[in-house]
């Protein structure tokens, strides 16, 4: 039974102490919750470091989570509006995960397709590598490939 509660003392993590008599149901989902939490923090935190990227490299500042679709909810993890420019960071490349999985990855095909209709240039990272140099050079050379904007050089 999923609900029945661990015996006192007992933990499934092989050392740490866990909280005792915990439900076993709801020790797992505060396994799952944990890393869900740490997994999020990490892309955030990814996220602020490309930014400060961005910024020291005099790149303009890129939106992120940016719809690009009124009648979709797509977006685009960052994008540099006034060119058309977007970056994906694709998680979970190595671990199976939902990107590269067969209703999650066609449904990217979908997106995809329609951000190149609608004049979008896409540019697709592993997330690993969000941070990179290679991802700013990258996203530099997009955005000097793009139509000047307004605000000069890049």
């Amino acid at each position: 039974d999923c609900h029945s509660a661990l015996p006192t003392g007992t933990d499934t993590l092989g050392g740490s102490t866990m909280t005792r008599l915990k439900p076993r149901l709801g020790h797992h989902r505060t396994l799952a919750s944990d890393r869900v939490h740490a997994a999020l923090e990490t892309e955030r935190m990814r996220r602020r470091i490309f930014l400060t990227l961005c910024a020291e490299a005099g790149l303009p500042t890129p939106t992120p989570e940016c719809r690009f679709a009124p009648e979709r909810e797509w977006r685009f993890d960052f994008a540099w509006e006034a060119r058309k420019v977007a970056l994906e960071a694709e998680g979970g490349v190595w671990t199976k995960g939902a990107h590269v999985r067969g209703a999650h990855y066609i449904a990217d095909m979908a997106k995809y397709s329609e951000a190149a209709i609608l004049g979008w240039c896409v540019l697709r990272v592993d997330a690993r590598t969000l941070c990179t140099a290679a991802t700013v050079t990258l996203v530099r050379r997009a955005l000097a490939s793009r139509p000047q904007s307004l605000s000069g050089n890049f």
